[in-house]
């Protein structure tokens, strides 16, 4: 039995040139949420990911998910974003 099945995750790549340097731009939509990802060096080198407060919390909670940094910058922003 064969079921078709939307697809979950729609991702959408560009590369732009910025006062001539490469800009590489990628997308990715989910049902309720998306993705953005800017960068020169056209790989991903951090991701973070942000809950946001809940309760009678006021900030976000964020934790790293991919990378090698030990650079709390991505993590930082993405609880920033999270608010």
């Amino acid at each position: 039995m064969t079921v078709s099945a939307e697809p979950r995750f729609i991702i959408h790549q560009a590369t732009h040139l910025f006062l001539s340097e490469p800009i590489h731009i990628q997308v990715v939509m989910m049902s309720s949420s998306a993705f953005v990802w800017v960068g020169k060096e056209g790989q991903l080198g951090d991701l973070s990911i942000a809950i946001p407060p809940s309760g009678n919390r006021n900030y976000a909670t964020g934790t790293h998910l991919l990378g090698k940094s030990v650079s709390e910058q991505s993590k930082n922003l993405a609880c920033r974003l999270g608010k």
